[in-house]
């Protein structure tokens, strides 16, 4: 059995869809936490580079107001500055909800006109 040491650097892939398909070195400061991302030296396209996005990946996935698991509509907008997160729900009641009921909203856009009221926030 190996035993992980900490920190130290991995090698990982960008979760973005675009066409560049970076390869990205990830700095793991222990077993659930990620420090720095930056392009993986090695490789010819990133050359120890990477965009703005992934750069700052660390600073959003570990944000204390990112969602954690799916919460549903109330009255007022899912997680935009000044609003309120609705109830913390399941995946298991999201899912019991009909597909042309759910609204999913990610935290940078602006809600559709009028989602319904079974709308569901995700990270």
């Amino acid at each position: 059995m190996t035993v992980a040491t900490y920190p130290r650097r991995d090698f990982s892939t960008c979760p973005h869809d675009c066409p560049s398909t970076c390869a990205l070195e990830v700095e793991v400061l222990d077993a659930d936490t990620i420090g720095r991302v930056i392009g993986a030296r090695d490789n010819s396209y990133t050359a120890g580079v990477i965009c703005a996005k992934v750069a700052r990946y660390a600073e959003r996935i570990h944000h204390p107001e990112r969602l954690g698991q799916p919460c549903t509509k109330t009255d007022t907008p899912l997680r935009y500055p000044g609003g309120s997160r609705g109830p913390r729900t399941t995946i298991r009641d999201v899912l019991s909800v009909p597909p042309r009921r759910r609204a999913l909203h990610p935290p940078s856009l602006p809600p559709a006109a009028s989602p319904p009221p079974e709308a569901i926030g995700v990270s």
